[in-house]
């Protein structure tokens, strides 16, 4: 994968690679997948930030549950 294609999203903690590894595996379904879990993460953080930040869940944390959520294999 191309570094600059992954330059454009910026420095988020969910990042293209999470859904495929080799250009012959991007579809649009990894595409709609990458998507889902970036709405999924926003959802989160907006909604939730603050008070899962209490019990020591962090972006990080979040952004890992929503790649794993938003994935077609899971891991």
């Amino acid at each position: 994968m191309e570094e600059d294609e992954e330059d454009k999203f910026g420095d988020d903690l969910i990042k293209l690679t999470s859904f495929y590894s080799a250009k012959h595996e991007k579809t649009k379904l990894n595409w709609f997948c990458y998507e889902s879990a970036l709405s999924f993460e926003l959802e989160i953080k907006r909604k939730l930030g603050e008070k899962l930040k209490r019990y020591k869940i962090y972006e990080k944390d979040i952004a890992d549950f929503s790649v794993r959520s938003g994935s077609r294999h899971p891991s």
